[in-house]
């Protein structure tokens, strides 16, 4: 009798064993099981970069995406931000086609300036040539260096003639970026990387306003302008961020805050993004690995409601500014 019980037993185990993988392989995969594609295949320049280049598998190994408490899509400024992003695009494609890839570069953020003067950044001293004067505004007063943008590693992302490598921004007003199309507002200057001696901070005038100073940390990756519904459908939060980056960028198909500011025949070609580091979290810049207590940050931009200041160029060349926040 208890041999009989025993092998009915064991009967029984070794049918719910069977049942079980049946299950599980007649089950679609679950998405926190579905293994992660470090790095998103995508066309690199061919030259060496002049940028910082953000180690993917290295920050993802810093920052695995914490799946349990389902966090979603962010706007890009810290090296978790970009990590967990691209952990979950990986995910979401190896379940389901994403559609239109479109190629840019982003950027994370170290604190201080770059180590080659030229580099994309905000704050600090500008890349101006010496022979250059300063920008000024209508009434005479010398204008805030904002931000700078270095194409050199980012011109196979166009077809375009380029009358400069780096392209600097200055603001007439703390709050000029929010109508920048306004006369005076912002200058817009192009510069080549050359020998020519540049402006130093003890020439350069005082900041009318503060600004931080930071440099960026360059990401190939991509845009998938057609992907809302597939992120939308994991329950993430803001899954709206995670197809169309919220970055500061160059190139791409970025996520308008309200609406597309592009006019027939222009394209973005660069975007400043707010700059807010991801709180209680280490290496909140990818240059300071301790972590910053909940909205208590020495150093950010925030532009309005977390807005980001896009710069469009028309197929002739010339440059515009627009600017949308939430």
């Amino acid at each position: 009798m208890k041999i009989r019980w025993g092998l009915g037993f064991l009967a029984l185990l070794l049918l719910g064993i069977w049942a079980y993988s049946r299950l599980r392989t007649e089950t679609p995969q679950e998405f926190e099981d579905v293994p992660v594609q470090a790095q998103p295949t995508v066309p690199a320049p061919a030259q060496e970069s002049h940028h910082p280049v953000f180690d993917l598998n290295e920050w993802i190994h810093r920052h695995p995406w914490p799946q349990k408490l389902k966090k979603g899509g962010s706007i890009i400024a810290s090296p978790a931000h970009l990590a967990w992003t691209e952990q979950i695009r990986a995910r979401t494609e190896a379940t389901t086609s994403l559609g239109r890839r479109v190629p840019a570069d982003v950027f994370v953020w170290a604190l201080g300036e770059p180590p080659k003067p030229y580099l994309t950044k905000v704050g600090g001293v500008p890349y101006l040539p010496q022979t250059s004067s300063w920008p000024g505004t209508t009434d005479g007063k010398p204008m805030t260096f904002l931000a700078q943008f270095c194409f050199l590693d980012s011109k196979d992302l166009f077809n375009a003639e380029w009358p400069g490598d780096v392209l600097l921004i200055f603001m007439a007003e703390e709050e000029s970026y929010i109508e920048p199309g306004q006369r005076g507002a912002l200058r817009l200057l192009w510069t080549k990387v050359d020998d020519q001696p540049r402006w130093t901070a003890e020439r350069m005038p005082k900041p009318r306003f503060p600004v931080m100073c930071g440099h960026g940390i360059r990401h190939r990756t991509f845009d998938y302008p057609d992907a809302s519904d597939s992120f939308e459908a994991q329950g993430l939060s803001s899954s709206y961020l995670l197809g169309c980056l919220q970055a500061t960028r160059i190139g791409g198909e970025p996520w308008f805050i309200q609406d597309d500011p592009r006019y027939p025949n222009e394209e973005v070609l660069c975007a400043l993004s707010s700059i807010q580091p991801v709180p209680e979290t280490p290496y909140p810049y990818a240059n300071r690995p301790e972590p910053y207590p909940m909205l208590q940050y020495d150093s950010e931009l925030i532009l309005g409601d977390m807005g980001c200041l896009y710069i469009l160029r028309h197929k002739d060349g010339t440059l515009r500014a627009a600017f949308d926040c939430y």
